[in-house]
């Protein structure tokens, strides 16, 4: 696992448990105003406070996960180039390596060519002496 998924795996913990922690708060507030609910009408403003908190943080949990979900895909969508580009790399490397080698092959083969001639001059002029040693 890399370090970017890890980072967005812990953030989702956290922000997961702290708004288990939280909710069970407004239940917790939601559960006295229960037990103590009467007819009176600032028992029931307080229901509705609490009701309100609960829908506020049910939408802040939804747009929590939704900016996860986007960063997930962000950083998987740069993990997935790095890795094509690491693949590149790798083939550029390799396709240097078969030109440096073919490189080589052929000096090698022109050094033998240039030493093969040098051979056939020397031959040429050591012939070119006989022969004009013999016609002088």
């Amino acid at each position: 696992m890399n370090n970017w998924q890890k980072v967005i795996n812990v953030s989702l913990a956290v922000i997961v448990t702290l708004l288990i922690y939280q909710n069970q708060q407004l239940k917790h507030e939601l559960d006295i105003v229960k037990i103590y609910q009467s007819d009176d009408s600032e028992a029931l403003l307080q229901l509705e406070v609490v009701k309100a908190g609960l829908i506020d943080l049910e939408d802040r949990h939804v747009k929590a996960m939704e900016n996860l979900n986007q960063w997930q895909l962000v950083l998987s969508d740069e993990l997935s180039e790095r890795a094509r580009n690491t693949e590149n790399i790798n083939i550029n490397a390799e396709n240097a390596k078969l030109l440096f080698a073919d490189r080589d092959r052929l000096i090698e083969s022109s050094n033998l060519q240039k030493d093969y001639i040098n051979d056939i001059n020397k031959r040429l002029s050591g012939l070119v002496d006989v022969m004009s040693k013999m016609y002088r």
